[in-house]
């Protein structure tokens, strides 16, 4: 499986977005623990380096992890981490309280409907999905522009298209209203969370 060189090795993953989400980093994945409560089930669907586990939801809920890249999947059963080796375009996921994905959905454009739609079959409760609408491809910086659009390929290919805000939101109106419970910025404003309610409880 071919990736981009940030995505062979969970460390330097790691440090490209603690460089850039900078002060923020952090936030991105408490404000996704704010919105579980302690106890729950929960899966972490393109989990990467499972930072979210780590740094957020670690001793307060019952975690698992999917991933198509076999080196996150290493490091993460190495961390002690449960994370399952699946692809999420094509195999069926584990049953969970909430189902999250961060910075993920573009992955799946143009059939990220059907992406959301497994995701919500998948959760007993809710589903919460972060993604960029400010995007590092868009950067006035040459190097974080190349980097953020041509060197993004976790396994499946590279991915040009991105959300915006205004496209974000629409899709999830036009697809999803009657179960939309919140959009929130994280901090920074980078990234824009949906909660959707899978309305199995």
């Amino acid at each position: 499986m071919k990736t981009s060189f940030i995505y062979r090795n969970p460390y330097i993953y790691n440090l490209l977005m603690r460089l850039l989400y900078r002060k923020n980093y952090k936030a991105r994945f408490k404000s996704v623990s704010e919105e579980i409560p302690k106890g729950a089930e929960v899966l972490d669907v393109c989990c990467g380096d499972c930072k979210l586990y780590t740094l957020a939801l670690k001793g307060k809920v019952s975690y698992v992890g999917v991933d198509i890249n076999p080196s996150f999947i290493e490091n993460a059963r190495k961390l002690s981490i449960k994370v399952l080796s699946l692809d999420v375009r094509n195999d069926a996921l584990p049953y969970s309280d909430y189902v999250v994905m961060q910075a993920s959905l573009y992955q799946f454009i143009p059939q990220h409907k059907q992406i959301v739609d497994k995701l919500l079959s998948s959760a007993s409760r809710k589903v919460i999905i972060c993604e960029p609408v400010r995007n590092l491809s868009d950067s006035n910086n040459p190097v974080i522009s190349f980097i953020a659009r041509y060197l993004a390929n976790p396994g499946t290919g590279h991915k040009l298209d991105r959300f915006t805000e205004e496209t974000f939101c629409s899709f999830f109106r036009d697809n999803y209203n009657e179960i939309i419970e919140k959009f929130k910025f994280i901090p920074g404003k980078r990234e824009l969370m949906v909660i959707l309610n899978a309305g199995k409880e």
